[in-house]
């Protein structure tokens, strides 16, 4: 635990788990409990129990009769369910008290609704989770940003940019703070003394692969990570563009149909509306599905116009660099410099390669450029449609990649997931645009495989040297873009 994340813990800030929400966690630690308890315990709080009855007779459910008493309530849901809906509500209270919050807490608030909501009917499409405990983890998923909302003056900036699309949310508070509201509400929810597959999903949500060695486990944090990317998508300005390949992304993370997927994340707008005056949160302008996701095609139309004039910008800007690289010899198309599986380069022949660059940039003092793209789902590509499939997606991705790239730049399978891209004089800012330019290229469109079309995403780091003598060994740059794709959570980062 880093000095931050001591000092917000014992911030006064850190409000309190409320006292019918720790008495409910207290009861249901304690082994079997009856259903008349638990109506007995949430009856001394008149306002949860309306807000509970209000929940289960609103569209969520779609009940033929009306519920009009708690232990009809109690009777509908069952003991893990009415928990889970207490505990949300109880939550909500807690955090919902800050006055100096603002339209920046509302937009929190919504992203937290929208991720109980995705997770809730993700868990119902994939059965073996109670909905009820997924709308709970989808919505305290987010409580570690909502602590520091209150208790990090510099987080609203930190959100602003998040909400204008700058970067992902993990990766600016890495940056900013050193820790990141994952690890944070791990620890909060901790503290509050939630139990503790709960506490691990949270802390483990953005990256399932870190999650416990189980099946159901590591499941439920891929739910909870495609409910986020719903979430992100349909709530946050910045990533409105995330729409038009989020129903790939979520079929590829769960294995579920993409036709499935597309009609879940389309109804969860009218979700949203219906269900925040439960919650008392302001619905603000939720456009419906369609609206989002024409003005995300909108804008993936001007970012692919504006990819097409930087490549020929970038043609131009660096005929210098082409020439001065060209007595580089290439390697040949023997077996032995290509992978067996892709047919691109292999690393050896990848690393021979950049030592060679690495000397001729040094002669004539211009830089070289690399750039990793690291499939995100290729665990997920395997588990679900298997190793076979992989491969082809390897191998389409570095079609994809070549066919972006200049024609004096270098193409190369570097690790299981990794795929490589050498660009001799080429560094700085057209480095980054030559990256995203490709990102946008791989992740447009699902590849064609033998098992139908499977999309996939990218994490992209970049590194570059500089032109003059004492630039750096050709290992250290491989090792800088690595780190870069460690860091980049989504979004590529440069070294």
């Amino acid at each position: 635990m880093n000095e931050l994340e001591r000092k917000l813990l014992q911030s006064p800030s850190v409000p309190t788990v409320p006292r019918v929400a720790q008495k409910l966690l207290d009861l249901l630690s304690q082994g079997e409990v009856e259903l008349s308890q638990l109506a007995d315990l949430i009856s001394v709080e008149p306002s949860l129990t309306v807000k509970i009855i209000r929940l289960i007779n609103s569209p969520l459910y779609g009940l033929a009769r009306e519920i009009t008493s708690l232990r009809d309530a109690v009777l509908y849901l069952g003991l893990n369910s009415i928990r889970s809906v207490a505990l949300s509500f109880s939550f909500f209270s807690t955090f919902s008290r800050d006055p100096s919050g603002g339209e920046r807490l509302d937009a929190l608030w919504r992203t937290s609704l929208m991720n109980a909501l995705a997770a809730r009917r993700l868990a119902n499409e994939l059965g073996g989770w109670d909905v009820e405990e997924a709308f709970l983890a989808g919505l305290v998923a987010d409580c570690g940003a909502l602590l520091m909302h209150r208790a990090v003056p510099e987080y609203a900036g930190i959100l602003d940019r998040f909400y204008s699309g700058e970067a992902d949310l993990l990766e600016l508070e890495q940056r900013c703070l050193e820790t990141t509201h994952t690890r944070l509400g791990g620890l909060l929810l901790e503290a509050w003394r939630f139990p503790k597959h709960l506490v691990e999903l949270v802390t483990f949500h953005h990256d399932p692969t870190l999650a416990p060695a189980d099946a159901s486990a590591e499941l439920q944090a891929r739910t909870l990570l495609a409910a986020w990317l719903c979430a992100r998508a349909l709530t946050v300005p910045g990533f409105t563009d995330k729409i038009a390949s989020l129903e790939h992304r979520v079929s590829g993370l769960l294995g579920i149909p993409v036709v499935v997927a597309r009609g879940i994340v389309t109804e969860l707008p009218t979700e949203l509306r219906e269900t925040a005056a439960l919650f008392e949160i302001p619905a603000g302008e939720q456009r419906s599905y369609d609206e989002l996701l024409d003005e995300a095609n909108q804008a993936l139309s001007r970012l692919a116009l504006e990819a097409d004039q930087s490549a020929r910008d970038l043609a131009g800007t660096l005929a210098l660099g082409r020439t001065s690289f060209g007595d580089v010899p290439a390697p040949g198309q023997e077996p032995e410099n290509l992978d067996a599986e892709t047919g691109l380069l292999c690393r050896p022949a990848f690393e021979q390669l950049l030592d060679s660059f690495h000397r001729r940039a040094r002669e004539i003092h211009r830089p070289i450029g690399l750039i990793i793209f690291e499939v995100e789902n290729l665990k997920s590509i395997a588990e679900h449609q298997g190793h076979a499939v992989t491969l082809e997606v390897l191998a389409g991705i570095g079609e994809r990649v070549s066919r972006l790239t200049r024609q004096t730049d270098y193409t190369a399978r570097l690790a299981e997931d990794q795929i490589a891209v050498l660009a001799p004089g080429c560094g700085g800012p057209n480095l980054a645009q030559a990256a995203e330019r490709i990102r946008f290229g791989i992740e447009q469109g699902a590849l064609e495989t033998s098992a139908g079309p499977v999309s996939c995403q990218v994490v992209v780091g970049l590194a570059s040297t500089t032109p003059h003598k004492d630039a750096i060994d050709p290992q250290t740059l491989v090792s800088f873009a690595c780190s870069a794709v460690d860091r980049a959570g989504g979004r590529w980062l440069s070294s």
